[in-house]
């Protein structure tokens, strides 16, 4: 007696563990994702082989299940955290992307390269500041899908709204979320790329929370322990409220670049 066919098996794993609103989760399994959509674009994300189950299908054999040995059911939720939390929009007919950034001059030129790099390895700061429209969010944006995209785990978030997630500036009276587990898994992402820096609330709690998490990632990443961080501001590090977070963003161990004082929104694209 044969199994059932491939398209079948298919159709199978699909309904059963990709992440639409329609999806079943099996018994003692929570879906790993239920408002990411799936398709060939942003599926393999998560995990090509065994679309985030952690189990695939033998294709030679009798279409039994095995473990998936591509990926672990860990990282498939910190891949579908990062865009369940972050503020990439998965949705985007033309995301931003490394390819279609216009490097009209020698600091774009700078910028992309540095991007370039960090995508091919991930480590140790890059701040990018300076005038708004500078192409700096579109490169932000940009290494945090194509990191997504290898697979590694990088978190995209508007500075205000990251201090709000973590429950700095605002909570529900009585709410129970476990703000200390969030904190800490916003501490320890592989990747933590933070936009419009300097513009959040300038309250005791968001300084020292921001303190915490920063300084966390620093001592790391200066002892190449991981904290690879990305800070975008429109501000010059001068001109931040965090005298001693501009002076960590300027080490010389670490990249820091101001973008080009042409409006990138203003060239035909």
């Amino acid at each position: 007696m044969t199994g059932p066919s491939r398209p079948d098996i298919d159709k199978q794993l699909r309904d059963k563990f990709t992440w639409t609103g329609q999806r079943k989760s099996t018994r003692g399994q929570k879906p790993i994702l239920d408002t990411l959509p799936w398709t060939p674009e942003y599926g393999p994300h998560i995990c090509a082989q065994c679309y985030g189950a952690g189990w695939a299908v033998n294709r030679t054999g009798n279409n039994d299940l095995f473990k998936c040995g591509a990926c672990s059911v860990v990282d498939n939720h910190r891949i579908a955290s990062c865009w369940t939390i972050g503020g990439l929009n998965i949705q985007d007919a033309k995301p931003p992307t490394l390819a279609d950034f216009d490097s009209r001059d020698a600091a774009s030129t700078a910028m992309l390269q540095a991007a370039r790099r960090f995508v091919k390895t991930p480590q140790g700061w890059l701040t990018m500041y300076g005038t708004g429209g500078g192409g700096k969010t579109h490169l932000a944006e940009a290494i945090t899908r194509a990191l997504l995209a290898k697979r590694v785990p990088a978190l995209f978030m508007k500075s205000a709204h990251l201090w709000e997630y973590l429950g700095a500036t605002y909570r529900n009276e009585g709410d129970d979320i476990d703000y200390p587990s969030r904190q800490r898994w916003v501490a320890d992402v592989t990747v933590l790329v933070i936009d419009e820096l300097n513009v959040e609330s300038s309250s005791e709690t968001v300084f020292k929370l921001r303190r915490m998490l920063l300084d966390h990632r620093y001592h790391n990443a200066t002892a190449n322990q991981a904290g690879a961080t990305i800070l975008v501001s429109n501000d010059v590090p001068a001109k931040w409220k965090d005298g001693a977070l501009a002076d960590r963003a300027l080490d010389t161990r670490f990249t820091a670049l101001e973008c080009s004082k042409t409006s990138y929104r203003r060239v035909a694209r």
